[in-house]
């Protein structure tokens, strides 16, 4: 599980009742206790105590609270890995019912992974391509080379056909290489938005929106970025 802030914000909710999370707010966070009035209902409790968590460089510290008052939930939850300084910018593919969060670093195993993946389909494609073009030229070269043996015109027609045919198929071969090309630069371009991310892990609107436009580029549109 990722320290997003998705990820806290559900076990806050699973964790604790709206009496509960109070009496935890005063005893770990009391500045964000003394802002909750009559009738705020428990999810607005807990985005407070989010927002106030990130504006103040209190992350770690609230998952090191949660750690100390539910130690048996949070080792389920998030294991023994220590709590980053912010919240963990995360993503989900966009056609996940179980809104499994996918981390920076896994995200940028699997753009290099794809990139990877690319690469050896251009050269599948090329060898592909580069062998309809000798095929077809020898093919078209030896039905108009002069032979001792008569061959009847319809055949050295034929046979020169099908060699230019060979030649043409290596277009659609050619134009795959293409298409692979693009998506290895719309991998790219999503995996230096990714190295940016890893250093700033707060995001703007317009780089998060940014960031989701190259994901469903990268992936076909079935991932999109998750609020942090």
């Amino acid at each position: 599980m990722a320290f997003s802030s998705i990820a806290a914000r559900r076990f806050l909710s699973d964790a604790f009742s709206d009496d509960e999370l109070v009496t935890f707010c005063f005893d770990f966070f009391s500045e964000v206790e003394k802002d909750f009035s009559t009738g705020m209902s428990k999810g607005e409790k807990i985005q407070k105590l989010l927002e106030y968590c990130q504006q103040h460089e209190g992350v770690e510290a609230l998952f090191k609270a949660l750690q100390e008052n539910q130690p048996e939930q949070y080792l389920q939850r998030f294991g023994n890995l220590p709590p980053p300084r912010q919240f963990e910018a995360t993503f989900t593919p966009g056609d996940s019912s179980s809104g499994a969060e996918i981390t920076i670093n896994s995200l940028s195993e699997i753009t290099d992974r794809r990139i990877a993946f690319q690469n050896e389909q251009i050269q599948y494609y090329r060898k592909w391509a580069i062998g309809l073009v000798v095929a077809g030229v020898i093919v078209v070269a030896g039905a108009a080379a002069p032979v001792k043996l008569p061959i009847a015109l319809a055949v050295r027609l034929m046979i020169a056909v099908v060699g230019f045919i060979s030649i043409s198929l290596s277009g659609l071969q050619y134009r795959a290489i293409i298409q692979h090309e693009e998506q290895i630069g719309v991998c790219t371009i999503l995996r230096s938005y990714l190295e940016v991310l890893k250093k700033q892990p707060l995001l703007d609107d317009e780089t998060r929106a940014q960031i989701t436009y190259w994901m469903n580029q990268a992936f076909e549109g079935v991932m999109k970025a998750k609020p942090i």
